[in-house]
């Protein structure tokens, strides 16, 4: 049976699972994420750390199969949006860590700060967040990588869940390239932190993946892809 709460959808998704096999305390790991897992292994995708870094996209194809012809609801909200983007940007300053150790310049990148916006939509914020993706693509082709995978199918009825599915999208293609451009002991599972933000709204959901979409810029420039 499919999550119907919030909480059940994130639990689910097995955000804060450790992704080296052992449950991080904030929270355990998600029988989805579990079964997703399991699959992996069945696909031999070699590494543990890809199996469980595919994880959010493979449950967003389960909770969005094609054909459905409705609205993709899930009562997922902006507050699990922000949440999510908070992750993005987490990983963003990992990656950055890869691409370069000018000290000066990551700190310059560490600082840039959420703006404000007020009166989006969620429709606002899926723009975004395909322009966020549009400059990943980028990223990972110029270091011999597909683009990101895009498996969340929805009616055209963009709502909140909407946005946090594809989010969760663009956040597997940054972590597989992190994965895949540093040691194989490399920690992930940080990026998939089950966050307790509340109260925040599409224009707040905007402004983190406006931040993102920025240091993202930052970071093609300094790597020259």
């Amino acid at each position: 049976m499919l999550p119907t709460t919030p909480r059940e959808t994130i639990r689910s998704l097995g955000i804060g699972t450790n992704i080296r096999g052992r449950s991080a305390p904030e929270r355990p790991m998600g029988p989805l994420l579990q079964r997703v897992i399991m699959g992996a292994n069945k696909m031999r995708l070699a590494h543990p750390l890809r199996k469980a870094a595919l994880a959010m996209a493979v449950v967003a194809a389960v909770f969005a199969a094609p054909g459905q012809g409705r609205a993709l609801e899930l009562g997922l909200t902006p507050s699990n949006v922000v949440g999510l983007w908070t992750n993005v940007n987490e990983a963003l300053l990992a990656t950055a860590r890869v691409v370069s150790n000018d000290s000066v310049w990551l700190a310059q990148v560490a600082e840039l700060a959420p703006g404000t916006f007020e009166g989006k939509k969620p429709s606002d914020v899926l723009q975004r967040v395909t322009e966020f993706r549009t400059k990943l693509n980028r990223l990972r082709e110029g270091f011999g990588l597909k683009e990101t995978d895009s498996n969340v199918k929805f009616d055209g009825t963009i709502t909140p869940s909407v946005v946090f599915l594809k989010s969760g999208e663009v956040l597997n293609g940054l972590v597989d390239w992190i994965i895949r451009n540093t040691s194989d002991q490399q920690l992930v599972s940080q990026f998939y932190t089950d966050r307790q933000i509340q109260g925040m709204t599409p224009s707040d959901a905007f402004g983190f993946v406006d931040l993102a979409t920025r240091r993202l810029d930052q970071i093609i420039a300094k790597a020259g892809a």
